[in-house]
């Protein structure tokens, strides 16, 4: 086991990095080209549907593989375990009275591996 002492903004970029990877690996181009800012909306749409006929030529436009699929590798859905682990601690610290996103939700396993265990100290 491993520790890493981070802060909150630390821990939020982590995050998002790896909600972005998960979601490039099942064909979501563009949400990942969407969030580091570089294009618009429209502009990730267009190119993550040029990428996906590359890489990806058996999706058909606007498809794209559940995180659950086994064409989907295993590093995707540990990436996505972690984000959910993290999303759901920094949505109770900032909202103790809970919400109704997803982010209140218990973190549910995908992959393989154990869920990890985020404390705050």
């Amino acid at each position: 086991m491993y520790n890493l002492k981070l802060s909150k903004k630390q821990l939020i970029v982590i995050s998002q990095a790896l909600e972005s990877f998960a979601r490039a690996k099942t064909g979501q181009f563009d949400y990942a080209l969407e969030h580091v800012n570089f294009i618009g909306f429209v502009e990730a749409r267009k190119m993550s549907e040029n990428i996906k006929k590359l890489y990806l030529p058996e999706l058909r436009e606007n498809e794209t593989y559940g995180i659950h699929q086994k064409k989907v590798s295993d590093d995707a859905r540990i990436a996505y375990d972690i984000h959910q682990v993290i999303r759901n601690k920094i949505a109770w610290e900032e909202r103790p009275e809970g919400g109704m996103t997803s982010y209140f939700d218990k973190p549910f396993k995908i992959s393989e591996e154990e869920l990890p265990n985020l404390t705050k100290k």
